[in-house]
Formats: structure tokens, sequence, C-alpha cells
């Protein structure tokens, strides 16, 4: 089970860093365009897409938390199981 947990907890990871970085690399695109164009739209996409990196960040990191936590109290339970009366 262990060994899930880690490939869970890599899978994350990973996807944190994927998201995040296509996420800041829009960001930065969008406002180099920004100031060719001078279109606010692209200022606004490129601030959305930064807001959603940041979140996407803290909501994963959150979740990871929550799951350690998860894994914390299951060993906690079988090794309660394991102990004899």
């Amino acid at each position: 089970m262990a060994k899930t947990d880690n490939s869970m907890n890599k899978n994350l990871t990973m996807s944190v860093m994927f998201m995040s970085g296509a996420n800041f690399v829009t960001f930065f695109i969008l406002l180099w365009v920004y100031k060719v164009t001078q279109e606010m739209w692209f200022l606004i996409a490129g601030i959305a897409m930064l807001i959603a990196g940041v979140a996407f960040m803290i909501i994963v990191s959150k979740f990871k938390v929550k799951l350690r936590k998860l894994e914390e109290l299951k060993q906690k339970r079988e090794s309660e199981r394991n102990e004899p009366n």
C-alpha cells in the first residue's frame, strides 16, 4: 500500500508542476501579447491564468496534507489492530 501512496504523491507533485508551470508560461505569453497589442483583455486573461496556477498549487497542497493525515490514521489503526491485548 505504501508504494501506491508514494505513487499517488508523486503523481500529485507532477500534476502541480505541469499545471502551474503551464499557467505561468501562459501568463507570460499573454503579458507579452498585452504589451504588443495594448488590449486589456489579454492582461485580464493573463492575470486570471496566474491566479489559477497559484490556486491550483494551494488546493493540491491542502489535498496532499489531508491524504497524509488519512494515511497516518490508517497506519495507527493497523498498528492498534496488530497489538496483543
